[in-house]
């Protein structure tokens, strides 16, 4: 189990809880922060951590051997704060295995064996959302220039889909179900649109400022609000509508996980488990 802290630390736990390792990344790279901590979330594919670290200072992605801690490679990256978390495009065809990073001022594709860089694109980013990749159109999405679409077949430069401001995320990444999408922008307006085209199939008001990024299950969508207010949307029928409002009294700004029936939600205070 791999935590990342906002204090640069990263951590390895076993499943009972002890302690394999630590790496101060503050202590390796004193120039590594921002001003108000790190928020990337790490990421372990094939035994391999990757890990985020975009600032204003020693800025950068390494690839973290989950055994030992020590660092497989580190590759420099622009000095502009980012607090999007990476994901892994797996090898396809002609395409090879990508990691995506969302910096303060471009869209990379990153060679996973070396860091090497296979393609970026600059523009306009907002790097709190995580991008999002379809595997069943090659579609990533981004928040970039707005929200952003690029169908990815190779490693060349990939061909840009579609742009649209009005679905521009605020802090919460994008979900994804067959061939949709779902965006909460800062006015907390949940916009539903076809990947492919980017064309709004609804939107709907949920209400409340957003960081944790929605739970999607069948037809529900559950928002949790950074004022500790948990709403479930229906989006089955007619319109969506809110079916359900829950105060949980503290503040929410962590993503919940779901598992079996389960919800598990982070408070501020507490560590909640919700089922059925």
């Amino acid at each position: 189990m791999i935590a990342f802290y906002s204090s640069n630390d990263l951590v390895c736990f076993d499943l009972e809880g002890n302690l394999k390792w630590l790496r101060a990344l503050t202590d390796d790279y004193p120039k590594a922060a921002n001003d108000v901590g790190m928020a990337s979330s790490p990421i372990i594919y094939d035994g391999v951590i990757y890990v985020q670290v975009e600032n204003q200072g020693d800025s950068f992605i390494a690839a973290v051997d989950i055994k030992t801690g020590a660092n497989l490679w580190k590759v420099a990256r622009p000095r502009k704060a980012s607090w999007s978390s990476p994901i892994i495009i797996p090898a396809d065809g002609k395409r090879p295995q990508m990691l995506i990073a969302l910096s303060g001022d471009r869209l990379s594709a990153l060679n996973t064996t070396d860091g090497s860089a296979y393609w970026d694109i600059e523009g306009a980013t907002y790097p709190i959302p995580s991008p999002v990749f379809d595997a069943q159109s090659n579609t990533l999405l981004a928040s970039i220039n707005g929200l952003s679409a690029f169908h990815i077949v190779d490693s060349l430069q990939p061909s840009a889909v579609w742009s649209d401001q009005r679905l521009s995320p605020s802090n919460v990444s994008c979900v994804i179900k067959a061939d949709q999408l779902y965006t909460l922008n800062r006015s907390g307006v949940a916009i539903c649109a076809k990947i492919r085209t980017g064309e709004e199939v609804w939107k709907s008001r949920v209400g409340g400022g957003h960081y944790a990024t929605p739970v999607l299950a069948k037809n529900l969508i559950y928002y949790f609000s950074q004022d500790g207010i948990g709403r479930i949307l229906k989006t089955d029928g007619v319109e969506p509508e809110v079916i359900s409002e829950y105060k949980f009294q503290e503040a929410i700004l962590g993503t919940p996980a779901a598992s079996k029936d389960a919800i598990f939600v982070r408070r501020e205070k507490h560590l909640m488990r919700i089922s059925d």
